[in-house]
């Protein structure tokens, strides 16, 4: 009798043992697959932000060609109306300097 106990709870220990490294290795399984799920989330997130940072410098660096043409358009289209009224303005300057007869 007691030899059959002794065997029963050797072989309920030897289950216990069985079952602890199987909950052992199902936690290092586990641990292993989230930290490969984040590092594949922390490699994704990487190259993610590498790209939207290249597109900002692209769609930033149009935008700066934009405005460069828009101002040297400008800039130009000043030039040339400011010729015109220097022109218009020489145009009047010699009617106002004559003086104007009958006025003493």
């Amino acid at each position: 009798m007691n030899r059959e106990r002794e065997r029963e709870r050797e072989r309920e220990r030897e289950r216990e043992q069985r079952e602890r490294e199987r909950e052992s290795a199902m936690g290092f399984m586990l641990r292993v697959r989230l930290s490969s799920f984040f590092a594949g989330a922390a490699s994704a997130s990487v190259a993610g932000f590498y790209f939207l940072h290249k597109d900002y410098e692209l769609a930033h660096e149009a935008l700066s060609q934009q405005v460069r043409e828009g101002y040297e358009s400008l800039e130009g289209r000043c030039e040339v109306l400011s010729a015109r009224v220097t022109a218009l303005e020489d145009l009047k300057k010699p009617e106002t300097t004559a003086p104007v007869e009958g006025s003493q």
